[in-house]
C-alpha cells in the first residue's frame, strides 16, 4: 500500500518498494521546477525525475551541473507516473502518479495561460497535494491583459518625460514575462542583468522568443549613456537603487516592480504590476473542482486558511503542517 511518510529532506511517497521525494533531495527525487526552494536537493539526489528545461535552468543557476544531472534523469520507474505542464515557469511540472489509485503534486502552478507559459494541465486524482501562495478570498487578480496594458502606458509615460526605467522581477520566471510584456507591448528590448540574461538564453533555447540585451555587452553600455529600460531582480527594484542609478548615469530613473504581492503590499518603488506566475484564489478553487479529489492536502503560503475554506464547502482537506507527526508515523495511506 502506498503512503507519504515523512523523512529528514522533505516528504515522500512511499510505493511498493520505491520511495519518492517530493522537491527534496534522496535517491529518487522529483524536482517540479528550478526555482532555489523546489530544485536545492537535485545536486545530491542520486536519480532525478524532471523536465530537461528544468535541468537546463538549474545549470544557467550553478545549482548543478548540466551533464551531471541528465545523467541522474531517469524515464522510467517502478511505478506509473506523468510530468503535467504546471504553467508556473519554463519547465515547471506536476506530478501525476496512477497505481490502482491516482495522486498529483502541483508543485507551483498557474492555470491561465501567460506570454511565456502555457496553464497548467488539469487531470483527476483520488489525492491532491497542492500549493496556495495565494489562498486567500483577498487574492483576485486582475485580468492580464489590463495589467500588460497599464505597464505599457506607464513605460510610454516614463520615456516621454526623459526617464529611465528599471522593473524588478524574479529573475527566473517574472523576469522573462517582463521582458516578453516589453517585446510585445511597449516595443522595447530591454537591458536585463547578468544572472537575468543566462536564465533568459535558456527560455530562447527552449522556444519561448524573447529579446534582450546583456549588462555587460557593448551595446548596453552604448545604450545606458542614453535613455534606457532594464530589468533587474526584485531586490534591485527600489527608490535607492534608482536613485543611486539616476546619479551615475545623470539622468531620472523611476523604478517598478512585478509581482502578484502588488495586489495588497506596498513596495518603494513608483510603480507595482499585480503580475503573478502562480494562481489566486478563484483559480485555486476553479482547479479543486476540476480535480475532483477525495482528499487535499495544502502546502504553501495560506495552507492553513485555504484548507479552511475547503473544508467549508466540503472537501477533505488538511494542511501539510498539520501532518508533520513523530519519526516514521505515517501522514497518509490509501
Amino acid at each position: 500500500m502506498p503512503m507519504l511518510v515523512p523523512t529528514s529532506s522533505g516528504i515522500a511517497l512511499q510505493l511498493q518498494q520505491e520511495q519518492l521525494i517530493l522537491d527534496g533531495r534522496g535517491d529518487l527525487v522529483f524536482i517540479s521546477h528550478a526555482h532555489s526552494d523546489h530544485s536545492s536537493g537535485a545536486k545530491k539526489s542520486k536519480r532525478l525525475i524532471s523536465s530537461p528545461e528544468t535541468i537546463d535552468l538549474m545549470h544557467s543557476r550553478n545549482y548543478a551541473d548540466s551533464q551531471a544531472m541528465q545523467k541522474k534523469l531517469v524515464s522510467t520507474a517502478d511505478f506509473n507516473y506523468e510530468l503535467l505542464d504546471a504553467g508556473h515557469v519554463l519547465g515547471s511540472k506536476q506530478l501525476h502518479i496512477s497505481n490502482g489509485f491516482s495522486f498529483t503534486y502541483t508543485g507551483d502552478f498557474k492555470t491561465k495561460d501567460s506570454l511565456t507559459n502555457k496553464g497548467a494541465e488539469i487531470r483527476q486524482a483520488d489525492t491532491l497535494l497542492m500549493e496556495c501562495t495565494y489562498g486567500l478570498p483577498y487574492y483576485k487578480f486582475p485580468d492580464p491583459t489590463d495589467v500588460y496594458a497599464e505597464m505599457e502606458k506607464w513605460v510610454d509615460l516614463q520615456l516621454k518625460e526623459g526617464s529611465s526605467i528599471i522593473i524588478g522581477g524574479y529573475a527566473l520566471g517574472k523576469a522573462q514575462e517582463v521582458i516578453k510584456i516589453l517585446n510585445d507591448y511597449c516595443d522595447v528590448t530591454p537591458i536585463v542583468s547578468s544572472e537575468i540574461f543566462k536564465i533568459s538564453n535558456v527560455y530562447l533555447k527552449h522556444g519561448i522568443n524573447l529579446k534582450f540585451i546583456n549588462e555587460t555587452s557593448d551595446e548596453a553600455k552604448q545604450i545606458l549613456k542614453k535613455q534606457f529600460v532594464a530589468v533587474v531582480p526584485h531586490h534591485f527594484a527600489n527608490y535607492g537603487y534608482a536613485g543611486r542609478l539616476s546619479e551615475f548615469y545623470g539622468m531620472p530613473v523611476r523604478s517598478a516592480v512585478a509581482t502578484g504581492w502588488a495586489l495588497g503590499a506596498r513596495y518603494a518603488v513608483d510603480k507595482a504590476f499585480c503580475i503573478s506566475d502562480h494562481c489566486d484564489f478563484p483559480d485555486l478553487m476553479e482547479f479543486v473542482e476540476q480535480v475532483a479529489p477525495e482528499r487535499i492536502i495544502t502546502t504553501h503560503g495560506y495552507e492553513k486558511e485555504f484548507a479552511r475554506e475547503l473544508t467549508k464547502r466540503g472537501y477533505d482537506a488538511q494542511p501539510l503542517g498539520n501532518l508533520k507527526p513523530k519519526k516514521q508515523k505515517l501522514l497518509l495511506q490509501y
